[in-house]
């Protein structure tokens, strides 16, 4: 049946496309917990506080 096969189409795409959103969110959040422990290294090395 085409309906259903466009249905699980449609479903592998949307969850492509979730699984694309989650993993830029989570490349988001790993840049900006390194940089925060860069910038407390950096404050603890140069006694910048």
């Amino acid at each position: 049946d085409s309906s259903f096969k466009n249905q699980i189409n449609n479903i592998i795409n949307h969850s492509a496309l979730s699984l694309q959103l989650i993993q830029e969110v989570n490349l988001a959040d790993f840049f900006k917990n390194n940089m925060m422990v860069v910038l407390q290294k950096m404050e603890k090395s140069f006694g910048i506080i």
